[in-house]
């Protein structure tokens, strides 16, 4: 009819999807605790490193990095009795106490985030081995005379420990801010840290360690 508005065609548009795919990459420092094989809780260690998280959902991710930690005190310790016999009987005692280990660590772990601030982690953490740090106590008791005790410290690498050591990885994490989170983790090592037949080293050792971490994201658009 005269005076009729024209007909428009209208084609209604679809819905743009929006992918939910995210990368972050954060600093990380911490300390951590580990599991003493002498039954005495020893000095803690550090850790520091890069992180990077890639999260294909709102609750899910992938986190790896690379940390550089010295483990808290292991407390393994050896003793090692010697008898020697010229002029007269030499007796010597070393006492060696291997007490951390310095690593480079590579996390992989699936994340889920159960609540908008917390999320639980489960992964794998291989360690590379850089050095051990080990006091020794040597002491030298010739017969009649007065002991001689030497003290040394080590910090090297050792080939009594296995290069490359893994854990089953635990973790949880509290976002405090968009771009600070704490967290703590537990690392249960899955295989024995030295080599048999070594250092009177036949006995199973794994210990485990416990860290306290503060995550911080770097690159904040």
């Amino acid at each position: 009819a005269v005076g009729d508005a024209p007909l428009v065609n209208y084609t209604p548009t679809e819905e743009q999807y929006v992918p939910m795919r995210y990368s972050k990459v954060y600093a990380l420092g911490g300390t951590g605790i580990s599991q003493a094989m002498n039954g005495r809780v020893g000095s803690p260690g550090w850790q520091i490193g890069l992180e990077y998280e890639y999260g294909w959902s709102e609750k899910a991710s992938l986190r790896t990095g690379l940390i550089y930690a010295q483990s808290g005190d292991i407390g393994l310790e050896t003793l090692h009795d010697s008898t020697f016999f010229g002029l007269g009987r030499t007796e010597v005692h070393t006492h060696r106490h291997y007490k951390n280990l310095k690593t480079l660590q590579i996390p992989l772990a699936y994340q889920y985030q159960f609540a908008p601030k917390h999320r639980f982690g489960l992964g794998l953490q291989t360690d590379i081995l850089l050095s051990v740090v080990m006091d020794q106590t040597k002491t030298t008791t010739i017969f009649k005379q007065d002991p001689k005790v030497e003290e040394s410290h080590f910090d090297q690498q050792m080939n009594s420990f296995e290069p490359l050591n893994f854990s089953a990885l635990l973790s949880y994490q509290y976002q405090y801010s968009d771009r600070l989170s704490l967290g703590f983790s537990y690392a249960l090592a899955l295989n024995d840290i030295t080599k048999d037949h070594a250092q009177d080293f036949e006995a199973d050792h794994r210990p485990g360690q416990a860290n306290l971490q503060l995550r911080y994201r770097l690159f904040e658009k």
